[in-house]
């Protein structure tokens, strides 16, 4: 033990001098993947190696005290931050303890927060003078939620549109998904209501081209013109965002527990696109069941789109759109 401390106040006494140039001060290493952190003091002039083992020191045994770990490990951090103080011109505050050491020294940055969704135009705004679609009401709506927490489950998700329009009215339906950036298309389509106005949806088809990666946000947009298109730019746009979440044994389990209402275990953990797709395919298929009826229309209400739960679905075609 005295010769540690000898060696620690050698090393000490030069770094004070400033004779350990920044090439020859301490380095300090913290593994928090081992069971141990080790020190290393890097100047040829005392070669030091302290484990939580114990540490040893050229020619001694070794020592497996833990309070002698700890002070020894305190008093090297506090030569680390004497030694950065001298090569920076400015005083860095101490080290408290040994846990708080391991993480100031510990070169991997911390992951990043999720920030959830950004906000969309789930209605359109103000309609172009030289537009040849009339203002309806409601207005061309997408279904979402929009509220930051915008996400999915799924590689392959299916979003929801009502379309105010009848078909021999319409010149065009464009659904673009793309990049977070807007700089790539990740998939783009026609899309062609065969019956009536009404709630429309669009799948991304199952390739892996089109699947979506985890935790990384993308745009989506749909384009509509009205008879006649006369002009280049869309009449009409609704646009939004979609990320995909990461799927766990816990809310796989509470799926599991509620086959076939799997929409109240989506809306509870707030997975949007889930939540709709889910409730309006049952929905969709039953059109005449109350249940389901009033589940829709609390959920439409729940997201500030009651104006369209009374809405019946209609089909439609998805095209191809050249480019």
């Amino acid at each position: 033990m005295m010769k540690t401390k000898f060696q620690a106040l050698y090393i000490a006494n030069f770094i004070v001098l400033g004779l350990l140039t920044s090439t020859q001060t301490s380095l300090f290493r913290a593994n928090p993947m081992s069971l141990g952190t080790e020190v290393r003091v890097g100047s040829d002039l005392a070669p030091t190696l302290i484990t939580r083992q114990g540490f040893k020191t050229p020619g001694s045994q070794l020592k497996s005290s833990l309070d002698d770990w700890n002070k020894a490990l305190v008093h090297f951090s506090g030569l680390e931050l004497l030694a950065r103080s001298l090569n920076s011109g400015r005083i860095m505050k101490p080290i408290e303890n040994s846990a708080r050491s391991k993480v100031e020294v510990s070169s991997k940055p911390p992951a990043p927060p999720d920030t959830g969704t950004p906000t969309g135009n789930p209605k359109p705004g103000t309609t172009r003078p030289e537009a040849n679609c009339p203002a309806m009401e409601p207005p061309l709506t997408a279904l979402v939620a929009n509220n930051g927490s915008d996400y999915t489950l799924s590689e392959y998700p299916t979003f929801w549109f009502y379309i105010p329009y009848a078909p021999e009215d319409i010149s065009t339906i464009e659904f673009l998904l793309l990049d977070s950036k807007e700089r790539k298309t990740i998939y783009k389509t026609g899309v062609k209501l065969t019956e009536k106005p009404g709630i429309i949806q669009v799948t991304i088809p199952a390739k892996p081209q089109y699947a979506l990666q985890l935790q990384a946000n993308y745009r989506w947009r749909l384009n509509l013109d009205c008879q006649p298109d006369t002009t280049d730019e869309p009449d009409l746009v609704v646009d939004g965002w979609i990320q995909r979440q990461p799927s766990n044994s816990q809310l796989e389990n509470q799926l599991e527990a509620v086959q076939s209402q799997e929409y109240l275990v989506y809306r509870e953990q707030e997975i949007w696109y889930d939540a709709i797709a889910n409730l309006a395919e049952l929905y969709f298929a039953n059109p005449e069941d109350g249940n389901l009826q009033e589940a829709w229309a609390n959920l439409l209400a729940s997201l500030g789109l009651a104006g369209v739960a009374q809405e019946p679905f209609v089909q439609s075609e998805l095209v191809v759109v050249e480019d």
